[in-house]
């Protein structure tokens, strides 16, 4: 038996000298390439990592004394030339981390710092090159897979946070053997003969369910990413999951439960499409009524972006957005738990959502150490770290769910070790988060609800929090950029046109509302893609297509007699509508046309008016007739008319009228004088020359016509 453990050890050794033969030259070369550490910590750029290795798996994710590590993933050349030679050597470093300064200065470090150690162990290190691949092409992965015992990576007895991934050597070109990669991960490793339950630290898990908003105004859906996001496997439903664990606390908002439940009642595309989601959204809404409310608490509609909307003077869209919110009553008997704007909040957006009142508001702002703080109003504020599930240490990629998960064991770890009894609020609003914090159970951590949070002590602070002027200016709600200012026209526009027709504010309060959501704070363009896509369908309803006017282009009317003319007025639109007709005349001094309000139109129905212009002269006038919002607002384009004002008919009647009575006022004056100068001729006969009497008697006759004749 002794020989034969010889046997065992002799070829063991053989192995190991073969490893040293084989790496040492590699070592030595890559240890004198290697740049040293920057004098001071940041994340390492992503442009290093020539050779960049993905971490697919690491197993167990909290190993023990007397375990095995393995990892698994992949090596994938970002250059532009094939690399040869490649080998992957775990690597680790044996420096225990005990304190949570020292935990952010490695969260924070370059990839080189620490330094390390490279592992040359049977197995701890794997060549991706060989006769078969001499060389991994530009943008090629190869896979690969190392592990060790715990007793091999040679760490102290001490329990700590240990750093431990791979680092990948190789060659570019003709160049020598160097360091083209390197990765690491967080692994927490209790110390020998230590129990991994004891101690514990608090832990709340706040599941926010909650997506970017996917409807317009009138309730139809911009696209159906929606239905991916509930289906097994997406977003939400990898949320509901996790808010379903025990001990989970979970917040919803009420933009995502009303637009589930319309889908899982029917829905429609905005622009067409056959609709997918109706099934997958009744399921998910199934599963989320299962859900113990005494965990749960719902949102402000749409997760406004408090400090958005305060910085930005837009503190009268919290009406809409209150009113949008009481709009979904299902929710009702949740308390009211507010996040805005990723928990970036300050005076003035607490003070806003505080109008909600809210059970407490999460900040990632607030200036403390504390979880649970004193009021700054009414409501107590609630202190998260935003950076939990950011991953690292770098290079990248380092937030993979696998970094997330070894992050959030080790720093939990940390915790606990160190006594921390005040609760870590772990806000999850990602599946990979969800995942991660799945994976990341661990026996010392002991999981609260938020209630029993809230039920905690109360801690006085600064009551300052991190919020920048700069920022302010920079996170406002801005009505140029996102035309923020023209919706809010539009839209009272449509509830005056549509005032017969209740639904119509209700969505203007969802526009309104999403238009705030805190989804859309650094994403200005995803922003004004949806804000065109809700400019759009109201400008559906206010254009041609939805009402239009049917007039005479041309009409001739007698000033001054009360003429008219008829107008129609004609609705497209499913539900009843009020309209005004307004008249802008060309020359107002000659010919004024009075506007019309209040025309009522049925459902795809058609009112005639009688319209009734004011002429002062004659002629023809230009008119424009505009349709109208009873707000003022123009609906569809102008209509022309040309009218034509005239007397000639008044004249006509008054010129005959003064020509008979001037034709009879001449006869009697002309017959009198006839008479006249006939009893003058009988008195002086001889008086009168030859001719005289003829030319009277002619004149008579000429006056008098036939009756001349008679008497002649």
């Amino acid at each position: 038996m002794t020989s034969s453990r010889r046997q065992v050890r002799w070829t063991h050794g053989v192995h190991v000298l073969l490893a040293l033969l084989l790496v040492f030259p590699m070592l030595l070369s890559a240890s004198l390439s290697t740049p040293s550490a920057p004098a001071h910590a940041v994340k390492p750029d992503t442009e290093q990592q020539r050779a960049e290795i993905v971490f697919d798996t690491m197993t167990p994710s909290m190993p023990t004394r007397e375990g095995r590590i393995t990892l698994t993933g992949h090596v994938r050349n970002t250059t532009s030339e094939p690399i040869s030679n490649l080998q992957v050597l775990m690597w680790r470093d044996q420096s225990p981390i005990t304190a949570e300064e020292g935990f952010t200065a490695a969260v924070e470090s370059p990839a080189t710092t620490p330094y390390g150690s490279r592992m040359v162990t049977e197995g701890a290190f794997q060549t991706l090159t060989d006769d078969r691949m001499p060389s991994l092409a530009p943008g090629e992965a190869a896979p690969f897979e190392v592990t060790a015992d715990v007793s091999e990576l040679e760490l102290p007895s001490t329990g700590g946070v240990y750093l431990i991934g791979a680092h990948a050597l190789g060659q570019i070109g003709g160049g020598g053997v160097e360091t083209l990669g390197r990765n690491r991960m967080f692994m927490p490793l209790p110390a020998e003969g230590e129990p991994a339950s004891s101690p514990t630290t608090p832990s709340v898990d706040l599941v926010v369910l909650s997506t970017q908003p996917k409807r317009t105004g009138s309730g139809t859906f911009i696209d159906d990413s929606l239905t991916e996001e509930l289906a097994d496997g997406g977003r939400l439903h990898t949320l509901l999951q996790t808010a379903s664990a025990p001990q989970s606390s979970w917040i919803i908002d009420p933009a995502l439960y009303s637009a589930v439940k319309q889908m899982a009642e029917g829905y429609e595309l905005h622009g067409g499409g056959d609709p997918q989601g109706q099934r997958v959204a009744a399921a998910w809404l199934e599963d989320f009524q299962r859900l113990d409310p005494a965990n749960g608490f719902r949102a402000t509609y749409g997760l406004p972006d408090a400090a958005a909307v305060a910085h930005g003077g837009h503190v009268d869209l919290w009406d809409r957005i209150d009113a949008a919110d009481q709009a979904v009553p299902d929710l009702e008997h949740l308390p009211r738990l507010d996040l805005s704007g990723g928990g970036r909040v300050d005076d003035a957006a607490v003070g806003l959502l505080e109008q909600g009142e809210p059970i407490a508001v999460l900040s990632s702002t607030a200036e403390s150490e504390h979880t649970l703080l004193e009021p700054v109003g009414k409501q107590p504020i609630v202190r998260f770290d935003p950076d939990l599930f950011t991953g690292g240490p770098g290079p990248a990629p380092a937030a993979s769910e696998l970094h997330r998960r070894q992050r959030l064991l080790a720093e939990s770890w940390v915790q606990a070790t160190n006594g921390e009894t005040e609760p870590t609020v772990r806000v999850i609003t990602t599946g990979v988060d969800a995942r991660a914090v799945l994976a990341a159970d661990a026996p010392w951590q002991e999981h609260i609800t938020f209630r029993d949070l809230l039920s905690g002590q109360r801690f006085e602070w600064s009551q300052t929090f991190d919020y920048s002027k700069t920022d302010a200016e920079r996170e406002a709600l801005n009505t140029t950029d996102n035309g923020l200012g023209e919706l809010q026209a539009d839209y009272a526009a449509v509830a005056s046109l549509m005032s017969a027709d209740e639904s119509v504010d209700g969505q203007g309060d969802r526009a309104m509302a999403n238009m705030s959501s805190s989804w859309w704070r650094g994403r200005p363009d995803a922003l004004g893609s949806y804000s065109g896509t809700l400019r759009d369908g109201v400008a559906h309803i206010l254009g041609p297509q939805s009402v239009s006017l049917a007039v005479s282009p041309s009409v001739t009317m007698l000033a001054r007699d009360g003429s008219s003319f008829p107008a129609s007025v004609q609705n497209h639109l499913d539900v009843p509508i009020v309209v005004a007709l307004h008249f802008e005349s060309a020359q107002p001094q000659r010919l004024d046309v009075p506007s019309m309000t209040n025309i009522e139109i049925p459902p795809q129905g058609t009112t005639t008016v009688t319209v009734r212009p004011e002429a002062n002269a004659n002629g023809p006038v230009q008119v424009k007739a505009q349709l109208a919002t009873q707000n003022g607002t123009p609906l569809g384009n102008t209509t022309p008319i040309l009218v034509n004002a005239t007397n000639l008919g008044a004249i006509g009647w008054i010129i005959v009228v003064a020509s008979g009575i001037v034709l009879v006022l001449t006869t009697a004056l002309r017959i009198r004088q006839v008479r006249r100068e006939r009893a003058r001729a009988e008195d002086a006969p001889a008086a009168l020359p030859p001719h005289a009497s003829g030319a009277v008697l002619n004149d008579e006759l000429e006056v008098l016509g036939g009756r001349g004749q008679e008497d002649r």
